[in-house]
């Protein structure tokens, strides 16, 4: 049986994330819920009560990557999380899963986010 990917939306406030938002959350087969990002440790506890499917967020340059991944990655129970950044310069997608980091260029980003059904 079908059931919706869960996807957290991780807002910094930017008019491109609320475009992201606003795209990613027009497709019925994907359940969006957006946060606020205020700091690592809290979007990594919301990560740990939420268990979505995918967190998606725009780069940023103050966001230390590598404490939220050692965060929510030593959870167990997010052993399938995958977790999107995209690039407001060009058309890259940086995919991260437990085993490996990917970095993507797509011209149709609502299928590749889809597509991660598939894909892990």
């Amino acid at each position: 049986m079908f059931t919706s990917q869960r996807v957290l939306f991780v807002h910094h406030g930017s008019l491109l994330d609320e475009s992201v938002m606003r795209l990613v959350g027009s497709n019925t087969e994907l359940k969006v819920t957006r946060i606020d990002f205020e700091r690592e440790e809290l979007l990594a506890s919301e990560i740990s009560s939420l268990h979505p499917d995918i967190v998606m967020m725009g780069q940023e340059t103050t966001f230390k990557l590598e404490l939220l991944f050692h965060l929510i990655f030593k959870n167990r129970q997010l052993k399938k999380l995958r977790v999107i950044i995209f690039h407001g310069n060009d058309n890259f997608v940086d995919i991260y899963t437990r085993k490996s980091m990917r970095t993507l260029q797509s011209t149709d980003f609502l299928a590749m986010v889809q597509g991660m059904r598939m894909a892990c």
